[in-house]
């Protein structure tokens, strides 16, 4: 499961830090955590996730 790569965008880090650590121990990658949605869009551009939560 580790090529499943997941972007984060939540603007409360401490929940966002939460949903991260236990993604990662489900053995997912988690490409980053962004707060806000349209530096996303921008992040998606660059380098695209499997999923976007």
């Amino acid at each position: 499961m580790s090529n499943i790569k997941i972007l984060i965008v939540e603007d409360e880090m401490i929940i966002a830090a939460k949903i991260s650590l236990h993604l990662t121990q489900l053995g997912y990658e988690v490409s980053g955590i962004i707060p806000r949605g349209e530096e996303a869009i921008v992040h998606c551009r660059e380098a695209v996730p499997d999923l976007l939560l």
